[in-house]
């Protein structure tokens, strides 16, 4: 099997950055909204009773504006770790460093990868044995 070419950095670069402005142009006009009303509660959990992957973002990051790290950490673990590790992807990807990086197959496994972790994540928090992982309050 013919290993892949990775992507030209230009078109790297492209997706990156239309990803990322989309990202803070959203997250702009969510703190724009928090303001205004009460924060929002999620779809999920008001259907469902179950916590999402998502539940406690918006309390993590409400936390970690405040500085209080270890709350944030609590609120949304799988959050709090896997963004972080998706900003330093973004960079190297950005800068082409390393070339390993950006083949599609590295690009796809950091993509669903990261899905599957929150889906999981999701899922195993709404387990008695892992309450530890639903959001405080």
């Amino acid at each position: 099997m013919k290993p892949h070419k990775p992507l030209p950095l230009n078109l790297c670069r492209k997706y990156i950055l239309i990803i990322w402005l989309a990202v803070c142009s959203a997250g702009i006009v969510f703190l724009a909204l928090i303001n205004l009303v009460v924060l929002p509660e999620c779809v999920i959990y008001n259907l469902t009773g179950l916590f999402c992957g998502g539940c406690g973002t918006t309390r993590m990051l409400d936390a970690l504006l405040r500085g209080d790290i270890a709350l944030a950490f609590r609120q949304n673990m799988a959050t709090f770790i896997l963004i972080p590790f998706l900003i330093i992807y973004s960079i190297f990807c950005f800068v082409g460093w390393p070339e390993f990086f950006r083949h599609k197959t590295v690009i796809y496994i950091v993509v669903f990868g990261t899905l599957i972790a929150w889906l999981l994540f999701g899922i195993l928090r709404n387990f008695p044995c892992f309450s530890y992982l639903a959001p405080i309050g």
